[in-house]
């Protein structure tokens, strides 16, 4: 049993890592000329991430995939079925809410990008969920508007007095 508990986690963490690194995955494409589609990624555990394009080649930033969910970290995994099992026995209403409201944010962090928002590097401090910026302003899709530390205000101020 312990085992088993065991290989839930490490199979969780693993996710878990790969959910954390799509903004920056996906941040990084965008900058090198990919575009985001409006399909989303079909893995169980990628959250329905959108889907990104460059010429032909489509990818999900979560699995590395091309959004059907048998490729990518879905390929590399020895016993796939048996893993989700696992973990699916081990899923309790607050991992379901969890997903479900990453489902959410990905979406609208997916319609925003469409519309000139900016997804940054960093994380909303309330829900973990990446933030965007667009003109300025600095929000959450779940939480909303972002207060901007001063210190971080005043550093912006001087990049920006610099340049001039």
């Amino acid at each position: 049993m312990a085992e088993m508990n065991n290989e839930i986690e490490e199979h969780q963490a693993h996710w878990n890592y790969l959910r954390s690194e799509a903004s920056k995955q996906m941040s990084r494409r965008m900058l090198q000329g990919w575009a985001m589609t409006n399909s989303f990624c079909q893995g169980a555990e990628c959250g329905s991430a959108p889907l990104l394009m460059h010429g032909s080649t489509v990818y999900c930033v979560v699995c590395g995939g091309t959004g059907s969910g048998q490729d990518g970290a879905y390929g590399r995994t020895a016993d796939l079925e048996n893993n989700q099992n696992m973990v699916d026995q081990a899923v309790n209403p607050s991992d379901a809410a969890i997903r479900e409201r990453r489902d959410i944010a990905t979406r609208e962090i997916g319609k925003r990008m469409m519309v000139g928002w900016t997804l940054m590097g960093d994380k909303c401090n309330g829900c973990e969920i990446p933030t965007m910026e667009r003109d300025g302003v600095v929000e959450c899709v779940i939480c909303g508007p972002i207060e901007v530390e001063k210190q971080e205000e005043e550093e912006v101020a001087a990049v920006e007095s610099e340049a001039e």
